[in-house]
This record gives structure tokens, sequence and C-alpha cells, in this order.
């Protein structure tokens, strides 16, 4: 799948913020907050582009619709089949992997990642460990430079499908020796309310279940 033209060269991007959607509630409503905020503050070098499954390979209003199923078990296809779509389609230099319960920090965000230049693979995030066994960023926020996607990609085969998506990468990069560098991404709770927000954070996650509150409360948050 492409929107190319013939012998078109790539648009390139610096940083490409990819967001995990899906129909499910509340993703919808919280993508729409996703816009009227964070995303509308991206700038030329940046572009948002809200994945999700689906029957028929589409890309139409920066919605990108990929032949896979919407399962939490087939995220990680999803995540590789769009992967190989962004590789195909543009040139970056970044990409963030979120979701649509996640306020990104742009200005922070940028900053981190242009101080960590690097033309090694760089795999960043919220360190979570499965079992002693490996590391992995949590996927709320999963912070990759364009060698680290192309390695993912290069070793896609060996993705193991049968570990929810952020731990299937961490698995995958232990065997490669690609080491996480840990980069906090706040949780937002009820701390919040007090009226302080330290925003010095790249990322927020704002799945308010995970502190006693409905979900339909998540845009209020984000």
């Amino acid at each position: 799948m492409s929107f190319k033209g013939k012998n078109e060269p790539k648009k390139h991007f610096k940083f490409i913020f990819l967001i995990l959607s899906s129909e499910k509630y509340p993703s919808s409503l919280n993508e729409k907050t996703q816009h009227k905020t964070w995303v509308s503050d991206l700038g030329s070098d940046s572009i948002a582009i809200f994945y999700k499954g689906g029957k028929s390979h589409n890309f139409e209003n920066n919605y990108l619709t990929l032949e896979v199923g919407d399962s939490l078990k087939e995220i990680g296809y999803k995540t590789i089949d769009a992967f190989n779509w962004l590789v195909e389609n543009f040139s970056f230099d970044y990409l963030v992997r979120s979701n649509s319960s996640t306020y990104i920090n742009i200005k922070e965000m940028k900053k981190y990642l242009l101080a960590s230049d690097t033309s090694e693979p760089f795999y960043s995030g919220r360190k979570t460990t499965y079992e002693n066994l490996f590391n992995y960023a949590h996927g709320s926020c999963i912070i990759l430079n364009n060698f680290a996607v192309l390695k993912i990609l290069e070793n896609q085969n060996s993705w193991n499908h049968k570990f929810i998506d952020d731990a299937a990468l961490g698995k995958l990069f232990h065997s490669l020796k690609i080491n996480l560098v840990n980069k906090e991404v706040k949780h937002v709770d009820s701390e919040i309310l007090t009226g302080y927000i330290d925003k010095t954070y790249v990322a927020y996650r704002c799945k308010m279940e995970l502190s006693g509150y409905p979900r339909f409360l998540d845009k209020y948050f984000i």
C-alpha cells in the first residue's frame, strides 16, 4: 500500500508520532481530544498517524487502516505492518509509538530525542520488567529512532507474537543486545486534581481506570 506517485521521492519528517487507534471505547473520544491538544502543536517537522486494523488497506486524513485484526493479541502484527508502511512511504529520524490514552509533551519529547542523537538503534521508554527476564518500554510511549525501526523490520520474523506487543519488542531487542534507555512517562492519577503537574515529562499516560475513575474521563485528563 502506498500513496506516492511513481518515482516520487519520499516525504521526510524528523518526527513521526504513530498512535495506536481502535474502534473500541473510549479510543475515538480520546483521539478527538489528542487532535485538539498535542497533535495540533506538532509543527512542520512532524506528522501524527493513527493506525488501526480493518478489512482493507487505506490511508485517509492521517488514519492508516491495515488489513489486520484489531484484537489485543494482534497489535504486534498491526504494528509491524504499520512500520513497513511508514518506511515505504516516508523517511524519518525518530518514531514515537503511542496510544489514544497518552498525551505527548511535544517540546520535551523533541528536546529529548535531539539530545539522544545516535547512529545506533535507539530504544527508549518507561522501563518495565518481564518476569526478571528482560526489560521493555511500556506501550504507552515507545521511543525509537529510524535505525531501531529498520532493525525491527530486519528481524520481524523473530517477533514473538505470544507476547503483548510492547513486551514482544523488548524481548526482540534483548535478543539483539539492544538495551532499553529508561525515560520515565508520567502515569496520571488523582495528584493532578491538586492543580500541580510536572511539565518536564515527555509523555503522560491518562488511562484513568487505573486510578479508579471511569474511562470517559480519560479525555478530560488528556
